[in-house]
């Protein structure tokens, strides 16, 4: 009998994150390739493995429970490597009304809404080398961070500029996709990023409710810059029928831009 060999290539590796907690998503999970079923290997909570599909562009769907769908464009040419990956944040759904407290309308020209937790937090930056642009990270708990997405949060508590982790370099220390810009980051909080939806000009953002006083700091991004508010999530908000709450935009912004901040979904 002759010997067959099978070859397997891993196309694409889906990282699929829940917004609020950045915990792993667990649960059933369908994925859609330009309206048709797509099937995938999931050996852990939280990662689809596309296999011999082909690397051509297309439109994804993702339906999981106990979230909000998602609906977006893969572009291979914007993800770099052998081994093609990307990271989805999905928004919890809200099925009893007071898990999370929410903000949700319409602003045009927004291209992100995001927040993060002000006060003191697990992690500290370190050393920051510009030229390498790589940022030593102290942790209270000698714990890693999980998830690319942080805020290094501003001395006054009140804003914060966004970090994305593209890869560790050594113990204790991370590359980053793009430079700070940020003059003194050595002893500031970073805080993770709770990552809103954006659609259009529609957001929805969710920021989960613990049963303890919460101070957090929300980032509005439009083509024109970035505001900054801050806003307490109190132990007393609780109950069902919380009326979704809209973000105020200041008509000044920080003076602080940058391009492409988020992912714009469908």
């Amino acid at each position: 009998m002759a010997l067959v060999t099978i070859k397997h290539r891993l196309d694409l590796m889906i990282s699929l994150t829940d917004s609020a907690s950045g915990r792993p998503v667990g649960g059933r999970v369908a994925l859609r390739k330009n309206g048709s079923p797509l099937s995938f290997y999931r050996k852990e909570a939280g990662r689809a493995m596309l296999m011999n599909e082909g690397r051509e562009d297309f439109d994804l769907e993702v339906d999981a429970e106990g979230y909000e769908p998602e609906k977006l464009r893969v572009d291979y040419a914007g993800l770099a490597g052998d081994l093609p990956m990307m990271e989805l944040y999905l928004m919890p759904q809200d099925r009893y009304g007071n898990e999370y407290a929410t903000f949700e309308g319409c602003l045009p020209g927004i291209v992100a809404a995001e927040a993060a937790k002000a006060g003191s937090s697990a992690w500290t930056a370190g050393s920051y080398d510009e030229r390498k642009r790589l940022l030593a990270i102290q942790s209270v708990y000698r714990s890693e961070p999980d998830g690319s997405r942080y805020a290094l949060i501003a001395p006054d508590q009140a804003t914060f500029e966004p970090v994305e982790f593209a890869g560790k370099s050594e113990d204790g220390v991370y590359r980053l996709a793009s430079p700070l810009l940020s003059e003194s980051v050595e002893g500031r909080a970073l805080s993770r990023r709770v990552q809103g939806k954006v659609s259009g000009d529609n957001y929805l953002l969710r920021l989960p409710r613990d049963g303890t006083a919460v101070c957090w700091i929300l980032r509005i991004a439009t083509g024109a810059g970035e505001s900054f508010q801050t806003v307490a999530i109190g132990e007393s908000e609780t109950g069902t029928g919380l009326s979704p709450r809209t973000l105020e935009v200041s008509p000044q912004t920080t003076g602080i831009t940058r391009n492409n901040i988020g992912m714009k979904g469908g």
